[in-house]
């Protein structure tokens, strides 16, 4: 039997039809239609999902504005109100001690003050009072006229027999003189510390003074005569103090050269001149007068010519300083 499939033909009206290819057209437009509904589903659910969104409320979106980054002041406030309280309290106290130190700088204290010179010595000067010293007659400072007192310039010749940086040195290789019965004076100058053992004003003396060293027993490039200018000065002081500081110095100048010949008057009229010092001094003018107290006293007392030659010297050295303060 013959197994394949025969088709059925008909004819309507006169046309001739296929039957399976009339099921072919049926299956392709039932396929058509079923794509059409299903656009027309797929079209509805896309609207009224639009609508669903348009129904959806907006959500806001919070944003939290950035921080700036705060100072360590700021995160501990109270080290800024300790610190603002500190530094006011600081600047009252400043004030308030200027206040206080205007109100109490009338009032005085009492200060001693002890200078030592190149021989030992010492001597005392009140200072810092208002009120008149009881010992020394002192008035303040402050209360006072100053007058400018010029001290004429000179140049005497000294015998030098040493010149050291240091102290130490200095007095290392006067010991030498020292063992010789020869006293030279440290002589303090522009930091170098220099031995003089002998001063006169003329230069015949000085050289005798240096001979004198060398039979003593030392040699010519031990000791030898130089000149030392002594330079004008010019400083304020009260006129009473000024004029017996001045006649002081012409004094000197006066008897340094009559002292080998004739020491007794020399002493004598450094005495008169000490004794004439103003009820009233300085501090710094009292202070020389102790200095030269100590002096006069080794030229009345000490027989030895050296010691007496280091006297001089002190008096000199200390009138310097005292006109270059």
């Amino acid at each position: 039997m013959d197994k394949k499939q025969q088709q059925l033909s008909i004819r309507v009206n006169g046309e001739k039809y296929n039957h399976h290819e009339r099921e072919k057209e049926s299956a392709r437009e039932e396929v058509a239609a079923a794509l059409d509904r299903r656009s027309e589903s797929f079209s509805d659910k896309e609207k009224e999902n639009d609508k669903n969104l348009d129904d959806i409320p907006e959500v806001k979106i919070l944003q939290r504005p950035y921080k700036n980054k705060k100072s360590l002041f700021s995160k501990i406030p109270s080290i800024k109100h300790l610190l603002i309280a500190g530094l006011s309290a600081t600047f009252v106290g400043i004030i308030m001690g200027f206040v206080m130190l205007k109100l109490l700088s009338g009032v005085g204290t009492e200060e001693t003050v002890q200078p030592a010179n190149n021989n030992g010595g010492e001597g005392t000067a009140n200072v810092g009072s208002n009120e008149d010293d009881e010992t020394t007659g002192n008035p303040s400072e402050d209360n006072v006229d100053l007058v400018p007192i010029t001290v004429d310039g000179f140049t005497p010749y000294i015998v030098q027999v040493g010149r050291f940086t240091t102290k130490e040195k200095a007095e290392e290789w006067e010991g030498k003189f020292l063992d010789k019965g020869i006293d030279p004076f440290i002589w303090e100058s522009n930091g170098e510390f220099i031995l003089f053992a002998g001063i006169g004003l003329s230069k015949d003396a000085a050289k005798q003074l240096e001979l004198d060293i060398e039979n003593a027993g030392f040699t010519p490039e031990d000791a030898f005569v130089k000149e030392w200018p002594i330079l004008g000065k010019e400083k304020n002081l009260v006129d009473e103090e000024g004029t017996w500081v001045k006649n002081g110095l012409d004094t000197w100048k006066e008897v340094v050269p009559s002292f080998s010949t004739n020491e007794a008057q020399a002493i004598e009229k450094l005495t008169a001149w000490y004794d004439a010092k103003p009820a009233s001094l300085s501090s710094e003018g009292q202070e020389l007068a102790n200095n030269m107290d100590q002096y006069l006293e080794t030229l009345t007392s000490n027989s030895n010519k050296w010691s007496k030659q280091n006297s001089l010297i002190s008096i000199l050295y200390t009138f310097e300083n005292f006109l270059s303060e």
